[in-house]
């Protein structure tokens, strides 16, 4: 293999010039020929490229037709007329012996000057990485205050809301207490005016006239089912007021008794009369209240508010689960599906949701 002229080192074909006059071989980049340059050179021109040497040497043309400069008295200088040469490049100029750089020398040069420039690149680098994380790192301490923020906000919101629902459950407990304080109340107020009526009866569908003396009434009623009632057992007698003042039904006869003894009595002699006599029951002919047609007339119980609210939907209840008998005694409803079943007595709309 050839060795270059000017390193002395090997030579490749891909950065090997040829002299067209020598045959010498030369690196490229010995003789400041680029790649570049290199990959650009026709054939021809690398046939005909001159070494520097070979360029030193070769005469110059015809120079017949050069003018010869003229001595004027002003050129005094005795190197005047001296024609000083323009120095050639030194990538032109044979290297001397002592300063030839080797290939391996000259990647070594590169590859310090690649390294300051990586070791400048890198400084602004991460100096530009510094700023960059100086203020990541504010942001960050700035997003880690409000997280810390946020966090006490959201611990002091637990101990408040712990706090309230010690609260809220202390509340629903007194509730449930005054809740159920109130319905023992509400019920011991029921059975205090279910036993202020304990003497109290009503006659109910007995029509209504203007003349009407419903003292007669009781006493022919107690005649007509046995049980004589003298109007000194009688302490009130009145009708009562309509729920609905559109019904067309007359308003009920309040009667109070002199004593429960007397009203039990009547009220078991009435039911008496309707079992001997079920084709002729108590009606209005019973009670002195002549008219073309007898209307029934019941009597039953004086309930309290809340127990005539009870009795109503005891019946309605009855009729949905086809239960044969509902009746009232001594203030209290009970119910009863056939003949031969077991009694229930409703205290409350729960005993009544609890039918099947």
């Amino acid at each position: 293999m050839n060795q270059c002229a000017a390193c002395r080192s090997t030579l490749t074909d891909s950065d090997r010039m040829e002299c067209g006059a020598c045959a010498s071989s030369y690196h490229s980049l010995c003789v400041a020929i680029s790649a570049e340059d290199l990959g650009n050179l026709s054939a021809k021109a690398k046939r005909d490229w001159l070494c520097p040497e070979c360029r030193t040497r070769r005469p110059r043309s015809d120079n017949s037709n050069t003018p010869v400069r003229p001595s004027t008295p002003s050129n005094m200088n005795p190197d005047a007329n001296v024609t000083v040469r323009r120095k050639k490049p030194q990538s032109l100029i044979e290297p001397a012996g002592d300063t030839n750089v080797s290939r391996s020398e000259l990647r070594t040069i590169i590859q310090e000057e690649l390294r300051a420039v990586m070791r400048d690149f890198t400084c602004e680098l991460k100096s530009d990485w510094n700023r960059q994380l100086k203020a990541i790192r504010g942001e960050i301490s700035g997003l880690t205050e409000s997280i810390q923020f946020m966090n006490d906000s959201f611990e002091s919101f637990k101990t408040d809301l712990s706090h309230c629902m010690t609260k809220i459950n202390s509340i629903e407990k007194d509730r449930d207490m005054i809740r159920s304080e109130l319905n023992s109340i509400t019920n011991r107020l029921n059975q205090i005016e279910q036993i202020s009526r304990s003497s109290n009866l009503e006659i109910q569908c007995v029509p209504e006239h203007k003349s009407e003396n419903l003292l007669t009434i009781v006493t022919q009623l107690g005649k007509a089912v046995s049980c004589p009632i003298s109007e000194s057992d009688v302490h009130y007698c009145s009708r009562t007021a309509k729920k609905n003042p559109e019904s067309p039904r007359p308003r009920s006869i309040l009667v109070k008794l002199s004593s429960p003894r007397n009203r039990d009595s009547l009220l078991a002699a009435v039911m008496k009369y309707n079992k001997s006599h079920p084709q002729d029951r108590l009606n209005t002919g019973h009670v002195g209240l002549k008219s073309d047609k007898r209307t029934p007339i019941y009597v039953v119980e004086n309930l309290s508010p809340d127990n005539k609210f009870l009795h109503g939907m005891a019946r309605n209840r009855a009729k949905e689960l086809q239960y044969k008998h509902v009746w009232v005694r001594g203030g209290r409803i009970y119910m009863r599906k056939t003949d031969t079943s077991e009694y229930v007595l409703v205290r409350s709309a729960a005993t009544l949701d609890s039918l099947a």
